[in-house]
């Protein structure tokens, strides 16, 4: 057991592995801090590293006052900073958040310059789409390819494309003797001769194959390069949009397919209507066959597919389908709030409820859901 001081001091810090942070609200706190720290690591035979020790004082302006300095462990000054960074993440002097949202930033353009390789591409869409999936309480397991159809983005693959291509123009349009322009001829004679290396002219070439237009290698012309971009990258989009209809269409890990046209943009809903509204929509839409989460204003409803229904015990899985239709325990807010007719069927009923994206319908879907939340907190 460590040795313990009877200290009349409260010490806020924070510990990761055999690193800590000392928080102090002024330098004369914390010069006591660090004469407690110095105690308490004499007492137990532990040794801090001086020089990786540093000071960084936060303040909004951004300025260090004359006051925050001197700062001694052991008889060693320790070193004031005003930006520090731990394990890759940098702190700065302000305490905003700007610099690791800056560095991610940075980061994250610097694996989209090294993405044209199929395989990471992948990898850099779960990291892109984990941003929209956590904003609307989707599970992880939603399929990337039925989010971007809904909120109508690009794939990353996209975006990587326009660059490489920008890339190949702006190096046309260098001299003869440039390293980038020997280099790109270089590689697109190595391209026709024996087998591919992964190098980037590869990947630019597999993708320009999926489209028909790998025949662009051929006229290393700056004017034809440039005329040729936006038909293109347009063809490429389309190409990509068509595979996610595709997926989509003959989807097993969605609950509902609904009818999507490939010029299809962004839904009505999503652009007129409060984000209270736009929410369980989504989560309705996208809802796949393993987890679903319909969040209702400050509850959520958790429906599980994979298992029997836990209300009405009809022994019918827990899917939305049931939940919007059939399940007898909401057949009153059903009743109340959604507009269904027996005659059509569960498809076409179905379809009204997720697919007819008018104002009032969103609210009356609301007010099923909320009535829906009620009834559940009374069964418990």
């Amino acid at each position: 057991m460590p040795k313990l001081l009877s200290l009349a001091l409260d010490i806020l810090m924070l510990l990761y592995a055999d690193d800590i942070v000392l928080l102090s609200r002024s330098a004369v706190s914390l010069r006591a801090k660090l004469k407690i720290l110095e105690d308490y690591c004499t007492l137990n035979d532990l040794t801090v590293n001086t020089e990786k020790t540093k000071v960084m004082p936060c303040r909004s302006s951004g300025r260090v006052k004359k006051g925050d300095k001197d700062f001694i462990y052991k008889g060693s000054s320790l070193e004031i900073v005003k930006p520090y960074t731990y394990l890759g993440v940098p702190f700065n002097i302000s305490a905003h958040g700007g610099s690791p949202i800056t560095s991610a930033i940075r980061k994250g353009k610097q694996a989209s310059g090294t993405g044209l390789n199929s395989c990471y591409m992948e990898k850099l869409e779960i990291a892109h789409l984990y941003f929209y999936k956590h904003l609307l309480n989707i599970p992880a397991c939603t399929p990337n390819y039925v989010l971007r159809l809904e909120l109508n983005l690009s794939h990353i693959s996209l975006e990587i494309f326009k660059a490489a291509f920008s890339w190949v123009i702006k190096i046309l349009d260098m001299n003869q003797d440039s390293l980038p322009k020997i280099c790109f001829i270089r590689l697109i004679a190595l391209s026709k001769v024996g087998p591919d290396k992964p190098n980037w002219i590869h990947h630019l070439k597999k993708i320009l194959q999926t489209i028909d237009e790998v025949n662009i290698l051929d006229t290393l012309s700056l004017n034809h390069w440039k005329l040729n971009k936006e038909k293109i990258i347009n063809k490429y989009q389309e190409f990509l949009r068509n595979l996610d209809l595709e997926r989509y269409t003959h989807s097993s890990a969605c609950q509902i397919i609904l009818y999507r046209n490939p010029s299809d943009g962004l839904p009505s809903y999503l652009q007129f209507c409060s984000q209270r509204l736009i929410v369980p929509m989504i989560q309705l839409r996208l809802a796949n066959l393993f987890t679903c989460n319909i969040s209702v204003d400050k509850s959520v409803i958790k429906l599980q597919p994979k298992q029997t229904c836990r209300y009405c015990h009809n022994n019918e899985a827990e899917t939305v389908k049931h939940f919007l239709l059939d399940c007898p325990f909401f057949y009153i807010p059903r009743l109340s709030h959604l507009q269904l007719a027996e005659e059509l069927g569960p498809r076409m009923n179905l379809a009204l409820i997720l697919d007819h994206q008018s104002p009032t319908n969103l609210k009356s879907l609301h007010h099923f859901l909320r009535d829906s939340v009620k009834l559940i907190n009374q069964d418990v």
